[in-house]
């Protein structure tokens, strides 16, 4: 067995041992023993605190910056009428931003599960009104982020004109993966049971990001498909592990 134990060093200070025992053995297999072997962590312990509260002040500044630019938009973009819907628009995306940071907190501030990022991003939403289906799949940070800002602005059209403006309205959520760096990722957004769908004369900023931002940072493509029953969103990308 296994076991940290607390031991004193030569200066008479405390040091953390991994205590590991394993059982001796005759010839005809009766324990005659035990074999005990103490191994000092009291550096790596040391170094994993200190990571810990490193990353800890990382999220804590990030949120800080985030808090300041939301500020500053209040004073720059909301102080009239006209320009408030742009304001409350670009605070949500920041918001949605400090989810996505919130999971790479606590993920070492390098992976994050799609799993994870789905269900941060839909957090606002009543959990019922989404069928979320897929297999586990660690994404780097870029890929949190980009996901995540997608699938707020996925989010928020639903819940203006799609299935997320009526009661009866469902999405599901489903992503397929194979192989491992690189890894294909097929994923997709449908939505049911919504007012009948009409295909905007432009595209808005919202479908131009999803589009083209995780075109971008994922290495693939996605497809916002305007069908009459209900928005669908096509995304598939080549994932390979992102330089630490």
């Amino acid at each position: 067995f296994f076991r940290i134990l607390l031991r004193l060093g030569k200066d008479r200070q405390p040091v953390e041992v991994l205590l590991s025992v394993s059982p001796i053995h005759d010839a005809h297999g009766r324990p005659v023993g035990a074999s005990k072997i103490a191994h000092d962590i009291g550096s790596r312990k040391s170094a994993e605190r200190l990571q810990a509260l490193l990353v800890g002040e990382m999220g804590h500044r990030v949120k800080n910056v985030l808090s300041t630019v939301i500020a500053i938009a209040r004073q720059t973009l909301g102080r009239d009428e006209e320009s408030r819907k742009d304001y409350e628009a670009f605070e949500a995306r920041l918001m949605s931003m400090a989810r996505a940071h919130d999971i790479l907190l606590h993920g070492d501030w390098q992976k994050g599960d799609l799993r994870s990022v789905v269900e941060r991003a839909l957090a606002p939403y009543p959990p019922e009104r989404f069928h979320i289906e897929g297999a586990s799949l660690a994404l780097g940070p870029k890929a949190i982020v980009s996901f995540s800002l997608a699938l707020h602005e996925l989010a928020t059209n639903a819940a203006k004109y799609g299935a997320l403006s009526v009661p009866q309205g469902r999405i599901s959520i489903v992503w397929d993966v194979k192989g491992s760096n690189p890894t294909e990722l097929a994923f997709r957004w449908s939505e049911e049971n919504g007012p009948t769908v009409v295909a905007p004369t432009r595209k808005g900023f919202g479908s131009r990001l999803v589009e083209r931002l995780l075109a971008a940072e994922l290495g693939g493509k996605a497809q916002i498909i305007y069908d009459r029953r209900g928005v669908v969103c096509e995304i598939r990308a080549i994932l390979q592990d992102e330089p630490a």
